[in-house]
């Protein structure tokens, strides 16, 4: 059976070439694809990493050169009047843009995904009709809301309904005249304009997005880390039981030991050792077992116990004795690493400092620094 290259830590929120600790070469190409959609993407696509992808991407926004953002899940509007078998998203833009996506409905296993099943997304034929209010009209947020909204519905049939007046390049292609002899798109649009400006969303969201995830990074990192002997311990068999396991409760029973995502931490972690616009992954050991701490964008943090009562060599004992820090921003294309904990919060809170995070540190760019929001002053029809 051939073999391929698994991403301990997932691509859509690394790189395609992650430090070789995230990095598994001995994995068979059907659990490769298994594992992207059934332990990747409920993490991947949950409405806490969608969301948390938003909050990377705005770290990094430049006011000199505009550029898409990830799109914000609201949930589905179920008042929407679509054709039967449909459902409408709606979504929300990097400036509060109002987004609605209409599209075939998936089957029920991927009602915790956002926007459905992914596979079937990548069709043009399922791919549905999204329609885009914006709410400023600046040029840099009008480039950031509709190349967003380009970027996220690219297969879609996209149509825009607020008329803009602006100078920024491609505004001539962006926004050409719709079809609005179609009868479907007429009655979108008419349903759109009359509403009321409060959505009412339901979204389904899975309490274990991240348990099957947790367990997958807990084995890749304790095979490529410590070897044979955790592959072959009982905890690892815990681990690959967890990973396999479907039913939320029943990986609950299995003894798997961490954090999924702690609702609770927040300013704390990002003071402490997070790491604002990226994901921090914390390899330690805690009483000489292996753990991995992640804290996100937010300053949520996940965790998992990695080993449990084997002996690690007195090499590893020592490397991870303090910790060593990988830092993940996919808004950029960098996924740097290790350092030693010490080491990085040093550079964190203002001592020495580490050269490629001080590069990525240049990037970022405070809100303020932003060019402000203004609401457009006119309504009109555009289509894309």
């Amino acid at each position: 059976m051939f073999r391929s290259i698994e991403h301990v830590w997932p691509k859509s929120i690394g790189v395609d070439r992650p430090p070789e600790i995230f990095v598994s070469k001995s994995v068979c190409d059907p659990c490769n694809h298994l594992c992207g959609l059934f332990v990747d993407g409920p993490f991947s696509k949950s409405w806490f990493i969608t969301n948390e992808k938003l909050n990377s991407d705005f770290c990094f926004l430049d006011p000199e050169k505009p550029t898409a953002t990830s799109l914000a899940y609201m949930g589905q509007l179920k008042d929407f009047p679509v054709e039967p078998g449909w459902v409408c998203d709606n979504w929300s833009g990097p400036s509060g843009e109002h987004i609605y996506h209409l599209r075939p409905a998936s089957e029920p296993i991927w009602d915790t995904y956002v926007g459905g099943n992914p596979k079937r997304q990548k069709k043009k034929s399922e791919a549905g009709r999204a329609y885009i209010h914006l709410t400023a009209d600046d040029d840099f947020w009008l480039f950031v809301g509709i190349s967003s909204f380009h970027k996220h519905f690219t297969r879609s049939r996209r149509f825009c309904l607020t008329s803009v007046d602006s100078d920024f390049d491609g505004a001539d292609v962006i926004f050409p005249p719709p079809d609005m002899d179609d009868p479907i798109v007429r009655k979108d649009v008419e349903y759109i304009r009359g509403k009321s400006s409060v959505n009412i969303v339901s979204s389904q969201i899975d309490l274990g997005f991240a348990d099957r995830f947790l367990c997958k990074l807990a084995l890749g990192l304790g095979s490529n880390i410590i070897g044979e002997e955790f592959v072959l311990s009982e905890y690892a068999a815990i681990l690959r039981a967890g990973l396999r396991e479907a039913s939320y409760e029943k990986r609950r029973a299995l003894g798997v030991q961490g954090t999924a995502y702690d609702l609770g931490a927040k300013l704390w972690v990002q003071e402490a050792w997070g790491y604002s616009g990226g994901w921090t992954i914390y390899v330690s050991t805690v009483g000489g077992d292996l753990s991995v701490s992640i804290a996100h964008p937010s300053g949520h943090i996940s965790a998992v116990r990695v080993s449990k009562n084997i002996e690690i060599r007195e090499d590893l004992l020592r490397r991870y004795n303090e910790g060593e820090i990988y830092v993940a921003v996919p808004s950029v294309g960098k996924f740097i690493g290790p350092y030693s904990l010490g080491a990085y919060l040093s550079h964190r809170h203002g001592g020495s400092p580490i050269a490629e995070l001080s590069r990525i540190d240049q990037l970022k760019m405070p809100f303020g620094a932003l060019p402000s929001r203004r609401r457009p002053s006119k309504d009109g029809l555009g289509s894309a």
